[in-house]
């Protein structure tokens, strides 16, 4: 603090002059506190940073060039196409399976609506004879209220299922008729044999045009195919033929309709609800094949008779046709 002054006139003394130094002093302490606060106060400056900002991207790494991100998008369209091919393949594949479909539904429709008609022509035939037979006994008995009247020798209706006739799908079981004479025909275990034989020759001469062999016997028959080669080592099948071993074999008609008969023992080991009786018939055995399928229809099961003239075998080929029962 400043003295006070007295009543002496003299000059200007050092009091005064470090009364001005201190109160300059305390003035520059205050602005340095302001101006401290002030800084503590601001926000940072882009200046300060940069440092952090250049570390951080140097430890990112260089980013993706071009071409890498040029060839992700080509990868990621290349999938999308892929997709999009999947899609239009399963989508033409469901309207395939659609149309199958349809035409299956037509199909069996079709099938259905000839396997009414058979039923009702069969109905409609049953209901004639019933009738025809109410007349025969009405007549009958009116010829026997006549006088001296004769009746006639009374016929026997035979009826048999109705002509429906369908592809035979199902397991077949085979039998030649010739001179009167029926044995069963071992298809299926030949058939057999035939594959697993021609595999062998195949693999054994894979440069013939041709293949020709015989396999068996199985019961009373043998097996005779023939293979044409169709491409280097691939052979297709022209035909096979099967050979019985003698031109009397099997049972007489009525031998077969008997209790203990082979015919019947045959039939005993397939099923009448999957399986179709299928008839070789030569020319002179019409009569015993007309015996034999009426007793197959009374077991229940479906026949199919396959005509053969005389002197030819039982034979197949790819461009053969499937039986036909009734």
């Amino acid at each position: 603090m400043s003295r006070p002054r007295t009543e002496s006139t003299e000059g200007f003394g050092s009091d005064s002059f470090l009364d001005i130094v201190c109160n300059m002093v305390g003035i520059i302490i205050l602005l340095v506190m302001a101006v401290g606060l002030r800084v503590k106060d601001a926000p940072f400056s882009l200046a300060a940073d940069r440092p952090a900002t250049e570390s951080a991207l140097e430890a990112a790494g260089p980013p993706p060039s071009l071409s890498a991100l040029q060839m992700q998008v080509e990868q990621q369209q290349s999938a999308l196409a892929a997709a999009e091919h999947e899609s239009q393949s399963l989508a033409q594949q469901l309207i395939q399976a659609r149309q199958t479909a349809t035409a299956q539904e037509e199909e069996n429709r079709r099938l259905n609506e000839q396997l009414a008609a058979g039923e009702r022509w069969q109905t409609e035939l049953r209901d004639a004879v019933l009738t025809k037979e109410q007349q025969l006994r009405e007549l009958a008995l009116a010829v026997q209220a006549v006088p001296g009247a004769r009746l006639a020798k009374t016929v026997q209706l035979e009826t048999f299922p109705a002509p429906v006739s369908r592809t035979v799908e199902g397991e077949e079981a085979h039998f030649q008729i010739l001179g009167g004479r029926v044995v069963h025909v071992p298809f299926k275990p030949l058939v057999e044999k035939f594959k697993a034989d021609a595999r062998a020759k195949v693999q054994a001469s894979p440069h013939s045009t041709q293949i020709e062999a015989v396999v068996g016997p199985v019961g009373n028959f043998n097996l005779r195919y023939v293979l044409n080669q169709v491409g280097h080592g691939r052979f297709a099948l022209e035909r096979f033929s099967f050979i019985p071993l003698s031109n009397r074999l099997g049972e007489t008609a009525a031998e077969a309709l008997a209790a203990s008969s082979q015919f019947r023992q045959v039939l005993a080991s397939y099923d009448p609800n999957r399986t179709t009786i299928t008839f070789w018939t030569y020319p002179d055995s019409f009569d015993a094949f007309r015996q034999l399928r009426k007793e197959a229809y009374v077991l229940g099961y479906s026949v199919a008779c396959r005509p053969l003239p005389i002197g030819q075998l039982i034979s197949g080929s790819p461009d053969g046709s499937k039986s036909v029962a009734q």
